[in-house]
Parts: structure tokens; C-alpha cells; sequence
């Protein structure tokens, strides 16, 4: 989706994602780190919300850190070996209408 917004090629939609994530995830490390921190300490929350807040957001940035690396391993976003092979459907498609395109033998 992003190579046909943006009309580039695989690899470089896959960098420029990955860039985006990037980003995302150091934002939310500066967010828990150094924002957060200050303002669990500004409000003065009750020390059973504060602990609730930061396991939520360790959690988070686990979550975030997993899903970084399932993308990375699954190799989503690598280029192709070989000749990218096109495929152009006839007739309806998605779920339920494999029927629709039976042909006879």
C-alpha cells in the first residue's frame, strides 16, 4: 500500500517504513522514559496507580519491541529473489468466491 501511495519500489517503501517505525518506537521510549516520569512525579498519583501506569507502559514497550522484531525475522519486507510475478485476477475474488472461478476440464 505505502509503494502505490508513495509510486516507489519495494525497498525503498520498506526503508521509508522502517524509518516510520523508527521513529515511532523512539518516541515512545522518550515518552515513557523522560515525560512520563516527570509527570507520575508532578501529579502526585497514589504509588499503586503510579506502578500500574508504568507496568503499562513496559508492557507497551515490549509489545512494541515484539511485534519490531516478529516483522524483521519474518522478512515481510525484503526484496523478492527473483522476478516480481503479477497476478491478475478474472472475476470476483476474496473470500467465499473460489467457486466463481472453477473452470471445465
Amino acid at each position: 500500500m505505502l509503494r502505490k501511495a508513495l509510486d516507489c519500489d519495494l525497498q525503498q517503501a520498506a526503508h521509508l517504513l522502517n524509518a516510520q517505525l523508527t521513529a515511532r518506537v523512539g518516541t515512545l521510549q522518550h515518552t515513557a522514559d523522560a515525560e512520563m516520569s516527570r509527570v507520575l512525579a508532578d501529579e502526585s498519583l497514589p504509588e499503586p496507580l503510579t506502578s500500574r501506569i508504568t507496568g503499562y507502559l513496559q508492557a507497551l514497550q515490549s509489545a512494541t519491541a515484539g511485534s519490531y522484531a516478529w516483522h524483521e525475522q519474518t522478512g515481510r519486507f525484503r526484496q523478492p529473489a527473483g522476478p516480481e510475478r503479477g497476478f491478475v485476477p478474472h472475476g470476483p475474488t476474496g473470500l467465499g468466491t473460489s467457486a466463481a472461478r472453477l473452470t471445465k476440464a
